[in-house]
């Protein structure tokens, strides 16, 4: 609680906005994980162990990795259709926005696959995926949190 009050003074200072300087320090701010998983939604809530623990294995698998500039611009249309397969994470956030290397958003979202080396962090601002993204480079491969998900009931 005294956290939260903390963190509305100091977003009321900042002109509404909560600053980090590396993405990779946002995701435990989220107050809960959607896990899509071919379109379908699974929400999971703070303090829910399914929270902890694709939490915990998204923390495991960037540890050692590295945030790197970004190439990468989403465009709202083409990823809510590509958001119907696949595995995605998205984390959102309670405070209204937060912001990153001056990128503002509500939510972040990941595309999972097992295969990769690292991945392109989507902002959602303003209730869209729209503009630049964060890009996180991994010591291995997605595999671990990969398998976390699939291990998931699929059931909320």
């Amino acid at each position: 609680m005294v956290l939260k009050l903390i963190l509305c003074c100091y977003m009321a200072i900042c002109g509404g906005y909560f600053k980090m300087e590396n993405v990779k320090d946002c995701f435990n701010s989220a107050t809960q994980i959607k896990y899509i998983c071919d379109g379908e939604t699974y929400t999971y809530q703070k303090g829910d162990d399914k929270y902890e623990i694709i939490l915990s294995s998204l923390e495991k698998i960037m540890d050692g990795g590295y945030q790197m500039p970004a190439f990468a611009v989403s465009i709202d249309k083409l990823t809510r259709e590509e958001l119907k397969s696949g595995n995605w994470i998205e984390f959102e956030f309670d405070s209204k926005t937060l912001e990153c290397n001056n990128m503002p958003f509500e939510a972040l979202l990941i595309k999972v696959q097992s295969e990769y080396h690292g991945f392109n962090i989507i902002r959602k601002f303003n209730g869209k995926y729209e503009g630049r993204c964060f890009y996180f480079n991994l010591n291995g491969d997605m595999s671990q949190l990969f398998d976390t998900l699939k291990s998931l009931p699929t059931k909320n």
